[in-house]
């Protein structure tokens, strides 16, 4: 496995840029009847809303947790509450990449569906999954956006915990097309202000 390339896709989770947010009543009223069941899912998500310091870590070879950047985030909601992104708005510490996150729910497909761009690759990688239990997981495995190395491809599952003002968003990777997963990355955010 490329760890070169692991640790330049997976190092740019700690960026991400979105547009700015509107009031909670304004993204209510403005639903449409055919949107109601997406809109109510991600309402599952809105612990995420808000300012987030963000300490981004990756595995390294010996099993030590190594960081590369801290940074300052904002999840905000968008397109009427149908879509929650992330964007960056401070380098405290270290170096990163940036890229762009968005969370929306598919109701016809009973999912959540992330998307990452990053500026390192220019990769769209998609994600799909469910929240139970308080975490949302997702993986990569149905979506076809695996990460090609230079012995095979990665695959990511990714698990956010959905409350609390302190949580670990782990990311573990796969080359056996989810036989297996194994630690690899992780972000830990710390609610801001």
């Amino acid at each position: 496995m490329n760890r070169t390339a692991v640790s330049a896709v997976l190092g740019a989770f700690s960026l991400f840029a979105a547009a700015p947010t509107a009031s909670a009543q304004a993204l209510t009223e403005s639903v449409p009847p055919t949107a109601a069941e997406p809109h109510n899912a991600m309402k599952a998500l809105d612990a995420l809303h808000g300012e987030w310091t963000s300490l981004t870590e990756m595995r390294g070879q010996d099993g030590e947790w190594q960081t590369f950047s801290k940074d300052l985030v904002v999840f905000e909601p968008l397109v009427s509450g149908l879509l929650l992104a992330e964007r960056h708005v401070e380098r405290i510490s270290g170096a990163g990449f940036v890229l762009l996150t968005s969370f929306s729910y598919d109701q016809y497909r009973d999912l959540y569906r992330t998307s990452v761009v990053d500026e390192t690759f220019g990769l769209m990688d998609i994600y799909e999954g469910d929240a139970k239990d308080d975490v949302l997981t997702m993986t990569n495995l149905r979506s076809g956006t695996s990460f090609p190395t230079d012995d095979g491809e990665m695959f990511f599952k990714l698990r956010i915990p959905l409350t609390g003002d302190t949580r670990v968003m782990d990311v573990d990777v796969s080359t056996d097309k989810g036989e297996t997963w194994a630690p690899l990355y992780r972000m830990t955010y710390e609610r801001a202000g």
